[in-house]
């Protein structure tokens, strides 16, 4: 498998950049964004990603399935928002998993 940084850099590219992130949480084994504009995901390159084992995707709410070491690629996720030129996100506690917000969520 690929390193974290590139698979982030990676999935960010296919989401369409970190401007279209709205926000982001993760479960047990899947990152879940949250899309400004769900037609600037690529979902089926996404799914073809080495450390990616699969999409699930209803309506505009989508999950990547990346396994066990979910909790690592969301931290190096939510620092690449953090450290992006979109307005300048901000971490908040959400039932137990953190959620970046960069705008009203």
């Amino acid at each position: 498998m690929k390193t974290v940084d590139v698979l982030v850099d990676e999935l960010l590219n296919l989401m369409g950049g970190p401007s279209n992130i709205a926000s982001v949480t993760h479960c047990a084994t899947r990152l879940r964004p949250k899309f400004h504009d769900i037609s600037k995901v690529n979902t089926s390159e996404i799914e073809k990603l080495d450390g990616v084992e699969g999409i699930v995707k209803r309506g505009s709410n989508l999950q990547v399935i990346v396994g066990l070491n979910v909790g690592e690629i969301y931290d190096e996720f939510v620092s690449r928002l953090n450290d992006s030129e979109v307005a300048q996100g901000e971490v908040e506690e959400e039932k137990g998993f953190a959620r970046v917000c960069q705008e009203k969520c």
